[in-house]
């Protein structure tokens, strides 16, 4: 048994539902991330999502899939040849079954069907040679405990006994379609039938008619001369009782095969997708690092240069970059300035959570987190004519679901959330709900325009938040720094307003 180069995905990973990976997905702009490292491939499209949006809550699995991303990214092209191959495989396979399988105009015979079956099994052991020739040829090049451990499987199964082995067999089955001398035994069953049929030897010096002798005419005594039809339908039973034994052990084997290159595809693929992601963001020189990954209980949160990925990629240029040292802290409280970077910067250190956990590297120059053992988002929507009741209650029951799913050492990132009512009313609900949520361990990244809420933090809970605020110039520009700063009463709309409208009706 092969060891998995991604552990078994039962072992560790934290699932989320649907609704919550369509808001993870949503809010944090995952698409156009996992787009880069599929790049128009739909199976690696689909492979790191998947992979993305169920963390690992591990240390030393997120530092095994770190140590393999490494490997991988110093050894592209082998990477990326073994993508190939596997995935070429793979096609074939599916072509080949899809030619070869019966329809309506195509009847198929036993012998026929173990033909096909033989052709199928002579593709994977075709594969497994070029696999093996590329892994002999590179292995002296990966050091990662992963790489090496798999390296290792495969040289004690693949060796070259094993592909002597494999094609002998091959070749000798495929004598059966070709009509040669077989001998068949077989035990008595119920009503005296034959049955547990069971090829024994197949040879190439004696040929006969499969409709009117089992074995040789030469031979007098053995010889049983086909004439009647009841006759002649015994003996055919026999060869497709024999025949369905064959191909049962040719398509269980065919099976094991498929499913264990369609997992090395999945798990390969997770890496090749990280390395088109790494390759995109140098080509545009965009910087990377790999994570400090903590396991602490207690809260654990510092990055210098962290920038928003996701905005990287759709602007195709470096967004601002920000700062952060808030270890110890279980709440942090973003205010200030309209427009001024604090959404992307909570996505900033959303995003950098969610590819931490996945075993990618961050965008950032350091970045250093401990595990959080869910990761959820809450960020205000915009009317909705679906909606069912108002946008209050429809925050209040995404907050309850986000509750009702979280455990001890989450996280949650909320972007305005309750400000769908008065400020009095959003503080009340804003204060009780994530004062609960600290008490419980919860980390909270809060972006809020609540001044009462984040004032009253500030005075009764100082010790227990970290203060951000929004950066402007003294002329109202904004500067997207997201700095260290207690709350202020106001969001500097006036600015936006001389903006946009005072100008213009100046003008007018």
């Amino acid at each position: 048994m092969i060891r998995s180069l991604l552990f078994e995905k039962s072992i560790d990973e934290e699932k989320f539902n649907v609704k919550e990976k369509e808001e993870l997905t949503d809010d944090l702009n995952l698409e156009l991330i996992i787009k880069s490292m599929a790049k128009d491939d739909l199976f690696l499209y689909k492979t790191c999502k998947e992979v993305i949006l169920n963390s690992l809550t591990k240390k030393e699995l997120i530092l095994f899939r770190q140590s393999i991303l490494k490997d991988c990214i110093e050894n592209k092209n082998i990477i990326l040849e073994l993508y190939s191959v596997i995935t070429t495989t793979l096609k074939q396979s599916k072509k080949y079954i899809d030619y070869t399988k019966p329809h309506y105009a195509k009847v198929i015979t036993m012998s026929n069907k173990v033909e096909n079956g033989i052709g199928l099994i002579y593709i994977y052991v075709n594969s497994f040679e070029k696999l093996k020739k590329i892994l002999d040829e590179s292995k002296k090049y990966f050091s990662s405990k992963g790489l090496v451990d798999f390296n290792k499987d495969v040289d004690e199964i693949f060796t070259k006994e094993f592909f002597d082995e494999c094609k002998y067999h091959v070749e000798y089955l495929s004598n059966v379609s070709e009509k040669k001398f077989m001998m068949v035994s077989a035990t008595i069953g119920k009503g005296m039938k034959g049955t547990n049929y069971v090829l024994d030897k197949i040879s190439e010096s004696e040929s006969y008619n499969l409709l009117s002798n089992i074995f040789n005419k030469n031979n007098k005594s053995n010889v049983i001369n086909l004439e009647s039809v009841n006759l002649a339908n015994n003996a055919n039973e026999i060869i497709d009782g024999m025949y369905t034994h064959i191909l049962r052990v040719i398509n269980h084997s065919a099976k094991y095969i498929q499913e264990f290159l369609e997992s090395l595809r999945y798990e390969i693929g997770f890496y090749v997708g990280g390395i088109n992601l790494y390759e995109e963001m140098k080509s545009k020189g965009f910087h990377t690092t790999m994570p400090v990954v903590e396991e602490s209980i207690d809260v654990v949160l510092e990055f210098e240069d962290l920038y928003d990925l996701g905005l990287a990629i759709d602007k195709e240029k470096l967004p601002v970059r920000n700062d952060l040292n808030a270890s110890k802290k279980n709440l942090i409280v973003i205010t200030g300035a309209n427009q001024g970077g604090k959404s992307t910067y909570l996505r900033s250190i959303g995003l950098a959570q969610i590819l931490m956990q996945s075993g990618l590297f961050v965008p950032a120059e350091f970045y250093r987190s401990n595990i959080s053992k869910r990761i959820f988002t809450h960020f205000t929507r915009k009317e909705d004519i679906n909606m069912n009741s108002g946008r209050l209650d429809e925050e209040l029951l995404r907050i309850n679901n986000i509750i009702n799913n979280m455990n001890k050492h989450s996280i949650v990132f909320m972007n305005e959330s309750f400000a769908t009512t008065t400020e009095r009313e959003g503080t009340i609900i804003a204060k009780e709900i994530i004062l609960a949520l600290i008490e419980e361990n919860v980390k909270v990244i809060y972006v809020t325009h609540l001044y009462e809420f984040a004032e009253k933090i500030y005075q009764e809970n100082n010790n227990e938040a970290t203060f951000l605020r929004a950066g402007r110039t003294d002329i109202g520009e904004r500067t997207f720094k997201i700095k260290e700063d207690r709350p202020i009463y106001t969001s500097y709309g006036e600015d936006l307003y001389k903006k946009h409208i005072k100008e213009n009706i100046k003008k007018t």
